[in-house]
């Protein structure tokens, strides 16, 4: 996610709360550098989306060296600006929609773990191997699966195993996704690698892969971590605590 937005989510959030505290919206919160969250809220301000962010500034280069928030406050464009980056252009509400294999359920249920610990609400996930998040009592599984398609602007994780590539509704989902050009990204569980994908799911998009060294699934999961929280407009993390939600998860899938 653009830097920038990351910031402006953040204060935006923390906006809203009753009271709020706009101190607690820092640089090591977020995961930047100083420097980043710096000149993230200088373009925020300049593009007149925020206002009151007081700065002190090195007196020979000019360069700002600490911004204060204590006053910042949102201008009306702030909720234009929010609106364009947080809602989905078809108008339809934002929905995770986690495809998987029957056979691979533990993975899946580690996962919605990780996307409930991020923040995202129960009605932003569907994934029908863990109660509460599937397929309701008395509803036809096939019709309610692609319902899902129908009312929701879905952001697409294929859970990728050779399990994956046997079930029919798995695979019948993958076409739903493509027909309908819903975004979507690849999760190759354990034992799968990328010259085993196969159907629309194309190899040269980047995927998380749980093969590929850790920095490497560290990396990934920060990115997806920032995906979500623009899409969904959850509160940010700080450090500490994502990491100790990043690393479970990681355990939890190799252990599975």
């Amino acid at each position: 996610m653009d830097i920038e937005n990351r910031v402006f989510l953040a204060l935006y959030n923390e906006y809203k709360k009753i009271p709020h505290n706009m101190r607690s919206i820092t640089s090591i919160g977020l995961g930047l550098s100083e420097e980043e969250f710096n000149y993230a809220l200088q373009r925020l301000q300049d593009r007149n989306i925020i206002y009151n962010v007081y700065v002190t500034r090195d007196p020979l280069s000019g360069r700002i060296v600490k911004s204060y928030l204590d006053d910042v406050r949102l201008t009306k464009d702030a909720y234009e600006y929010y609106e364009a980056i947080a809602v989905p252009c078809s108008g339809k509400e934002a929905k995770v929609f986690i495809s998987h294999s029957s056979e691979d359920c533990i993975y899946a249920e580690a996962f919605v773990g990780f996307m409930e610990r991020l923040g995202l609400s129960e009605e932003s996930i569907f994934c029908s191997a863990v109660p509460g998040y599937g397929v309701p009592l008395g509803e036809n599984i096939i019709d309610y699966i692609f319902k899902q398609f129908d009312e929701y602007d879905l952001r697409v994780y294929y859970l990728l195993s050779d399990n994956f590539y046997k079930s029919p509704i798995s695979l019948n989902e993958m076409g739903a996704a493509r027909s309908l050009k819903n975004k979507y990204c690849a999760i190759l569980l354990p034992g799968f690698g990328v010259k085993q994908i196969a159907g629309v799911i194309d190899q040269n998009k980047i995927a998380i892969v749980f093969d590929a060294n850790i920095n490497e699934i560290k990396c990934r999961l920060r990115e997806l971590r920032d995906e979500l929280i623009t899409l969904f407009g959850i509160p940010p993390l700080s450090e500490e605590k994502w990491e100790r939600i990043r690393d479970e998860f990681i355990k939890n899938i190799k252990r599975a």
